[in-house]
């Protein structure tokens, strides 16, 4: 935009309602989550806190998965 142009009000009033709109939806899932975890996250926006959680959560299941495998391998050599 050129300076000194306006911004048309309706972009004014969108813009606030997307930034109203993305706080409650960033304290709805601060509230959703266990304190530790919210601790770390409650500093972001929404978008920035479901990155964060994809990573968090995606560690999770890998490290499980490990787990479930090293329980079934070693009761496939109990068995063996």
């Amino acid at each position: 935009s050129h300076a000194g142009q306006q911004v048309a009000p309706e972009a004014l009033a969108a813009h606030a309602a997307w930034v109203k709109g993305s706080k409650e939806i960033t304290g709805l899932m601060l509230m959703t989550m266990e304190s530790d975890i919210q601790r770390n996250l409650e500093n972001l926006g929404a978008y920035e806190m479901l990155q964060e959680l994809k990573t968090l959560f995606a560690q999770q299941a890998k490290q499980e998965l490990l787990q479930t495998m090293r329980e079934l391998h070693s009761c496939k050599q109990e068995e063996g």
